[in-house]
């Protein structure tokens, strides 16, 4: 059994962490009316001394002023629906901390609590410091199962975290005073940029209904400040109803895997630089993920950004947008083993060029319900395309009238570009499209690049090759003494000469064995 309180620690009890300080012996009453924050202050202040946690017993503890968190200090509720921080003020996050680069607040932790913000601000002037949680430059940082909501900013907003974890959180309703072009109001958004690795852990968290991201890692600027950080990471988690359900802006090696990005107003997924920093965004991964049903692509890549950036497993399908969108990409691109169908634009398409873009391996159907798209599209853009790889992909529409006219277009300028082993069936345009053929074409289902076999022919009769496109070259051999050469070749046909050891034309029909190959 716990210790009873005693004179060193009158409002708590031993426990394994410390001291266990219940903010009602301080004078926390959680009836929804009193200001408690002075009280709950007392036992967080109280509480650093020991390392020791601050209980909030069920109840709804009105906070007309921020509690200030210190470093080893653990506050606890009683669950998301038995205890309740109620923020009713002006100018202030319900709970925040801060530390400094040479100073971080260490081993602090958010437990098992509501925190509503709904009645937080004027109503009227939006500023992004009136959150939830606000916290910066911590370590070891754990905020568990809360409830963030109603906030004017950001639900759940952190930056420069290291080593830390957000987990089983709910952020919800939160940006409710913020207007497009402002910062923040984002549902979890996560800071960074004071030093190389910033390793936070997202996980099994869900945003919903957020004004601008649902979960967002942000490089915070400026340029002269601003270091590439990295290795942030959001697994297992949910956003709905936001306007962008999950970005990550000019940060290095973020992972989204096993998130779910639905309904949100424009896209699901979205990796971008930053106008105030000078890195961009880089080596990213998707993977596992879902993008359904959003209001603009399922994945984005946008302006400047992704020079790596590696998509995979992932399905995106019912995006009024396309399914995945790369814009002015560096280079080494792979969007890989995907489910892409019935987004309104292109399944998959990149724009403004770039170097080793793959596609392999996709099943990419029925898209384009504005009629006019491409299973896959490199499309012509500020940059050419260098040694881009589109293989092993299944490309079709099987509707009564598809809109998915074209399976693979390749625009603008390229060199190296190869198309391999892929598979076409439906597209009333054409299978494969290009201005400039591709370096490398065959083995493709449904768009044939060689055909043979055996015919009798008599000199200057035709068979058809069954090519997609004009035969590059021709070989014809007879079962005689006769020789056999193509005579023409045109979109459709081989016409066959066929004479004989002086010359002369052969009128007789014979055997003939041909291959026809467009390289």
């Amino acid at each position: 059994m716990d210790d009873p309180p005693n004179d060193d620690a009158p409002t708590g009890t031993a426990s394994a962490g410390g001291q266990w300080h219940d903010a009602t012996a301080h004078g926390a009453t959680g009836d929804g009316t009193t200001d408690d924050s002075a009280a709950i202050q007392a036992a967080v202040d109280t509480a650093a001394d020991d390392g020791g946690t601050v209980s909030l017993p069920p109840g709804t503890y009105r906070v007309a002023s921020p509690v200030t968190l210190r470093s080893g200090v653990r506050v606890r509720g009683d669950g998301p629906g038995a205890t309740t921080l109620l923020a009713d003020g002006d100018d202030y996050a319900a709970l925040e901390g801060f530390g400094t680069a040479d100073d971080p607040l260490t081993d602090l932790s958010v437990e098992e609590l509501a925190v509503d913000c709904s009645a937080l601000g004027d109503g009227e002037t939006y500023s992004t410091g009136e959150k939830c949680i606000y916290l910066q430059h911590v370590e070891r940082c754990r905020i568990l199962g809360v409830y963030a909501y109603g906030a004017p900013a950001t639900g759940i907003g952190t930056d420069f975290m290291v080593d830390s974890l957000v987990h089983g959180c709910v952020a919800e309703r939160n940006g409710r005073l913020w207007s497009p072009g402002d910062i923040g109001a984002n549902g979890i958004g996560i800071g960074a940029g004071r030093s190389t690795a910033e390793t936070v852990v997202v996980s099994d968290c869900h945003a919903a209904d957020n004004g601008n991201n649902g979960v967002m890692f942000e490089a915070q600027g400026p340029d002269d400040e601003n270091v590439l950080a990295g290795f942030m990471a959001a697994v297992g988690c949910t956003a709905r109803g936001n306007r962008i359900g999950f970005r990550d802006s000019a940060d290095r090696a973020v992972k989204f895997v096993c998130c779910s990005a639905t309904g949100n107003d424009e896209h699901g997924f979205v990796v971008s630089d930053k106008a105030d920093t000078s890195p961009a965004a880089t080596e990213h991964r998707i993977g596992d993920c879902h993008a359904v049903d959003n209001g603009g692509h399922g994945i984005a890549a946008f302006d400047g950004a992704t020079p790596v950036l590696d998509v995979a497993d992932c399905h995106c399908s019912g995006n009024e947008g396309c399914g995945v969108f790369v814009a002015a990409s560096a280079g080494a691109v792979s969007i890989a083993d995907s489910t892409v169908f019935e987004n309104g634009r292109s399944g998959v398409r990149f724009e403004n060029g770039g170097d080793h873009l793959r596609v392999t391996g996709c099943s990419v159907f029925r898209n384009g319900a504005d009629g006019d798209a491409a299973g896959i599209r490199l499309a012509a853009g500020e940059g050419p395309y260098r040694y881009a790889t589109l293989a092993n992909n299944d490309c079709y529409d099987d509707r009564a009238s598809p809109s998915q006219r074209v399976g693979i277009d390749v625009e603008g300028d390229h060199d190296g570009t190869s198309v391999v082993g892929n598979a076409f069936a439906g597209h009333p345009e054409a299978a494969l499209r290009y201005g400039t053929r591709p370096s490398l074409v065959r083995d493709n289902v449904g768009y044939p690049t060689e055909n043979g076999g055996r015919a009798t022919l008599a000199h200057g009769e035709a068979v058809r090759h069954g090519l997609a496109e004009p035969p590059t070259s021709v070989l014809l051999q007879t079962e005689s003494e006769h020789r056999a050469f193509p005579e023409a070749v045109d979109a459709e046909t081989v016409t066959v000469a066929v004479v004989d050891v002086d010359g002369d034309p052969v009128d007789a029909p014979e055997a003939v064995h041909w291959e026809a190959r467009a390289r």
